[in-house]
């Protein structure tokens, strides 16, 4: 047995004959082999685990083990499965060559070997068997690529019939193209009966073709595309991918730019709506003060003052999708919140529903929100459950996690960084894939006419959307709802600016008050109502329509304090602080607006004016905060 070292292809030879294995040795070294010599099978053995040749002739009848078996155990070992090994004997009978062959043989060589052609044979069989090594590494690039894309692979004949399908491990129609290998298109598999005929068209055309359909797969509503290419030889190649999340994510900005358009328009006729309401209450306010309390007119008065109220507060709900940074937002602690409104929705639901509350977040969890309109968001969730479960017995979870920061999957919407996620799930009917596009919308609802505004949900968006979080659903009819609400939580908590309190009536030593007042509102009856209400309070009062006029009216008088509405004609209302406190340095001013996007208690305090408060005013309030912010500058100068 011999060997030297070398980069020639190696050939192992074994057999008992010296004369034989000296010419094959000449013979292979001229065609350009390396030879290693073995005289019988458990030297060739020991040669092929040593020297691991590319080629292997083995002599059939060797001494100890013979030919065939050490071909057997040489396909056995994971190199010689793919080693040419070609036997050689004098036998040269059929019975011989299967013999051979079922053995693991590549080749047989019938002795006397033909030394004109052996060199050429062996270096065919070498290379034949490179090149298969070839296309078996490309195959197997080829499959590892297939495998780590993420798209349902398949191959399909010109009659429609699956001749090959490759799909990732949890590709939601893995199951389907396990199954669909020689059946049609047009029978159960991963492509739905409608390919049929998108593939006879690309095959006519010689064209690709698209193809976009869904599916309910364990109860979830998958969309898929396919892109469809003829393959030049009567197949068609598809590619299927799963695009369910490219299409909730779109469907939910779709939403979030519906709802936003729609909060425009509501916010346009709620700031109407409260220029009309504003005078009705204040002159109710006015009349119902000359009344005695007892008597019928006042009665009717009273009744006639509680409809305005509840119009006023329908205002307030729309308004609070329209203007979501409207509130003021302070560090608030989640669980105590959900803690708290979860005992609420507790005591108040009826014996048939049954609440579990489960605070799975570390203690001292914080959002920056406004914490009255967060607890209306987790009552307004829960009710609607119980509606869904309605008399049947029925669960509602409550569940709070985090602080969470996830690499992927976060919602579109909510901004980077970590977040709370509350989630309100019910056992209840669930929710129609067709509705539940429209859930959000304003004034939308499946409840009876007199059972619900539509606005519930409508503000839940508006409230997380607010505070910079965002809110998803899954339900399917027969199986519940869940709503999840991602909630950013804030790496610090920062001090909030101070803004007017609740509005209530006026102090009793407002009617002793004096001064000058600046009124500045588009309205006349406003106007008129407020110059009324401050004069009887002891005001004098100078009232102006547009920005303008307010701005000479500044110019030519002394003023105590201004009240200012935000939108007018020519102009904002914030638009005349310069000019006022450049004038009158230190003036106290109460900014007022029915709606503005860009206004709310904290940029009113930001901009130094003493009080904002929302339309529509009553008379009392109007009073109440003009004499409050003179009142404070008296106390300490505000500029």
């Amino acid at each position: 047995m011999t060997s030297k070292e070398s980069n020639l292809p190696r050939v192992l030879v074994a057999d008992d004959e010296p004369t034989t294995r000296i010419l094959i040795r000449a013979t292979l070294e001229r065609a350009g082999f390396e030879v290693i010599e073995a005289v019988d099978g458990d030297r060739a053995w020991e040669a092929f685990q040593t020297h691991l040749p590319d080629v292997v002739l083995l002599d059939v009848r060797m001494p100890g083990v013979d030919g065939l078996t050490l071909c057997r155990r040489i396909r056995d070992t994971h190199r010689g499965a793919t080693v040419p090994v070609v036997v050689m004997t004098d036998r040269d009978d059929n019975e011989a060559l299967e013999e051979a062959f079922e053995s693991g043989a590549t080749d047989f060589l019938g002795k006397p070997l033909s030394w004109r052609l052996l060199g050429h044979r062996v270096r065919h069989i070498h290379r034949a068997n490179l090149a298969l090594k070839r296309v078996a590494e490309s195959e197997r690039r080829y499959r590892a690529l297939v495998e780590a894309l993420p798209d349902l692979l398949l191959r399909v004949a010109a009659d429609g019939t699956y001749l090959d399908a490759v799909a990732p491990e949890r590709f939601p129609l893995a199951e389907e193209a396990a199954r669909c290998v020689g059946r049609r298109v047009d029978d159960e598999g991963p492509l739905p009966p409608e390919a049929a005929g998108v593939m006879a068209q690309c095959l006519a055309s010689g064209e690709t073709g698209h193809l976009e359909f869904q599916r309910e797969i364990r109860s979830r509503r998958h969309v898929f595309e396919a892109r469809l290419a003829p393959s030049g030889t009567g197949e068609v190649l598809v590619a299927v991918r799963d695009v369910t999340h490219e299409a909730e994510l779109e469907h939910q900005m779709a939403v979030a730019q519906k709802l936003q358009a729609l909060g425009v328009l509501a916010g346009g006729i709620a700031h109407e709506l409260n220029n009309l309401l504003q005078p009705i209450l204040g002159y109710a306010d006015l009349v119902a003060g000359s009344l005695a309390p007892d008597s019928r007119p006042r009665r009717n008065l009273d009744k006639l003052i509680q409809a305005a109220e509840r119009a006023r507060d329908l205002v307030a709900r729309v308004l609070s999708f329209s203007r979501p940074r409207a509130r003021r937002r302070v560090p608030v602690d989640l669980a105590a919140l959900v803690h708290e409104a979860g005992e609420l929705v507790s005591a108040t639901l009826p014996a048939n529903v049954h609440v579990s509350l489960h605070l799975e977040s570390d203690p001292g969890l914080r959002v920056l929100a406004d914490p009255s309109t967060l607890h209306q968001v987790v009552m307004n969730l829960c009710t609607n459950a119980a509606h869904a479960i309605g008399e049947r017995e029925g669960r509602i979870e409550i569940r709070l996690e985090g602080p969470l920061d996830p690499d992927g999957g976060r919602p579109p919407g909510l901004r980077p960084g970590p977040f709370a996620l509350l989630s309100v799930k019910d056992t209840g009917s669930g929710i129609p894939p067709e509705l539940q596009a429209r859930v959000f919308e304003p004034f939308f609802t499946t409840k009876p006419p007199g059972q619900g505004t539509g606005l519930g949900l409508a503000v839940v968006h508006a409230v997380v959307t607010a505070c910079g979080g965002a809110v998803t659903l899954q339900s399917s009819p027969g199986t519940g709802t869940e709503f999840r609400l991602y909630l950013p939580t804030p790496t610090h908590t920062p001090g909030v600016a101070p803004c007017a309190g609740p509005l209530g009536t006026a102090p009793e030593h407002a009617a002793h008050a004096s001064g000058t007042v600046l009124f500045l509102d588009d309205e006349e009856t406003i106007r008129e109502l407020a110059a009324e209400a401050l004069e009887e309070a002891g005001f004098q009062v100078l009232t102006a329509a547009t920005v303008e006029e307010a701005r000479r009216i500044a110019r030519e008088n002394r003023l105590d304090a201004a009240v200012l509405d935000q939108t007018l004609p020519d102009g904002r209302g914030t638009a005349l602080l310069p000019d006022l406190w450049a004038s009158h340095p230190g003036l106290p001013v109460i900014l007022c607006t029915g709606f503005d996007p860009d206004l709310g208690p904290e940029k009113a305090a930001e901009l130094g004016v003493s009080a904002f408060a929302w339309k529509p005013l009553r008379s009392a309030e109007i009073v109440r905060l003009v004499h409050e912010a003179m009142r404070s500058r008296e106390d300490g100068p505000n500029g």
